[in-house]
């Protein structure tokens, strides 16, 4: 007996349903980094979750995506192909989602930027007030995203037109463009009931022992190797590290002597009783704010305060040479 089995033709990309392109972020994350627990990380769900989103993909498709072994994943020749073509489609569907929304919101034009932290924050800051005194009609919505992946997450997702992140790697996505903001030296951050804190340098061996404070902002999964980076170049690498939800968060415990943090010198310009900013000697440690965009957008705002940002000076740097 022949059994006929008529199916529509988006069938044969949905599934019958419309639950795989719902998975199709899963997808990319997982195709992105092969391996499901950082492609996790980048959705915001567990490792477990992340699995099984990828196991019901394929069944709704019909067909392996992965290769799974004992060291790790690997795409399909199928899976390779699906993944390289989505790009394409995400990156088109997320544009159209941006101009949709323009054109949703035209009688308010208005450019929305994207920040991960206080120093991003502070960087952005005198170019929105310059942007505002050259288009007064125009609005700067400025959203606070917490953590670095986010914010550039939102961006690629067209639910922003600009992101204001830290020591951005260029290599993250091909889709993505940078504009400098500022370059700053770093300031060791401490407790002005610290003994250290009157000192007007002070070499990192003084530290040995004492907990480094960091935020969890910058989430780059390569952010844990920056960080030992960092202390294995100021000698300080069997240090403590201790973990604050933000900027403020971080500054009430060097404020207590719980640690030190280390931040750029331009941190010092914002007040705060009982913390001191105290040169490095010996070693020089820099650190960097950027915009990032997406290459093409249909935001004529985008657009203008773009320009504001290239036509700025060199003097948008502090304490780095």
């Amino acid at each position: 007996m022949v059994q006929l089995n008529h199916r529509h033709p988006a069938d044969t990309l949905t599934g019958g349903t419309a639950m795989s392109i719902k998975r199709l972020p899963f997808f990319l994350s997982a195709a992105k980094y092969l391996n499901f627990t950082e492609a996790a990380s980048e959705q915001f769900i567990s490792q477990t979750a992340m699995s099984l989103q990828i196991k019901k993909f394929e069944d709704e498709l019909g067909f392996q995506l992965f290769n799974r072994s004992n060291t790790g994943v690997t795409l399909t020749k199928a899976g390779g192909y699906l993944y390289k073509r989505c790009q394409y489609i995400m990156a088109d569907y997320n544009q159209a989602v941006a101009h949709a929304r323009q054109l949703s919101e035209e009688d308010k034009p208005q450019v929305r930027i994207g920040y991960s932290g206080a120093y991003e924050q502070l960087a952005v800051t005198p170019f929105v007030s310059r942007f505002y005194k050259g288009h007064p009609s125009s609005q700067v919505e400025l959203i606070y995203g917490k953590r670095k992946k986010k914010v550039l997450q939102q961006l690629e997702d067209g639910f922003l037109d600009l992101a204001v992140v830290s020591d951005y790697d260029r290599n993250y996505s091909q889709w993505l463009k940078s504009v400098p903001l500022r370059h700053d030296n770093c300031l060791f951050l401490l407790s002005s009931d610290s003994e250290l804190a009157a000192s007007s340098s002070l070499e990192p061996s003084r530290l040995v022992g004492k907990p480094l404070l960091r935020t969890v902002e910058n989430d780059f999964t390569s952010y844990e190797w920056q960080i030992w980076n960092v202390m294995n170049f100021l000698g300080l690498g069997g240090n403590e590290v201790i973990y604050a939800n933000d900027y403020y968060s971080m500054a009430l415990l060097a404020k207590s002597d719980i640690g030190f943090g280390i931040v750029p010198a331009c941190m010092s310009t914002m007040p705060m009783d009982g913390l001191s900013y105290v040169p490095i000697t010996g070693r020089t440690l820099k650190t960097s704010c950027s915009v990032i965009y997406m290459e093409s957008s249909s935001n004529p705002v985008r657009e203008e305060f773009l320009m504001t940002l290239k036509d700025k000076d060199t003097e948008a740097s502090d304490g780095a040479d």
